[in-house]
């Protein structure tokens, strides 16, 4: 069933916090500043556990440093993923 023209910018007047409360039943924060507490904890663990891999020779390490050169051979040519992004099991 196609939108109708009123309903294509339906939250278009809201913050992005108060556009995803609207848009969930089940939002599991209590308030905008437990969300961005959450943010927050979600960008220290992307800053000091950065899984990397080097896609020149296949060299693999943990860093903190998005921008990462490889140690073994320099190349800037790296794989890097957010480490708790991994399950622990």
């Amino acid at each position: 069933m196609p939108l109708e023209p009123n309903q294509l910018n339906l939250f278009s007047d809201v913050t992005p916090t108060a556009r995803l409360i609207k848009m969930s039943d089940s939002f599991p924060f209590q308030n905008p500043d437990q969300l961005q507490q959450w943010h927050s904890g979600i960008e220290d663990a992307n800053r000091n556990n950065i899984f990397c891999h080097c896609r020149a020779c296949g060299y693999e390490w943990m860093d903190s440093n998005l921008d990462a050169v490889c140690t073994r051979c320099n190349s800037k040519d790296i794989e890097s993923i957010s480490a708790w992004q991994f399950p622990d099991d």
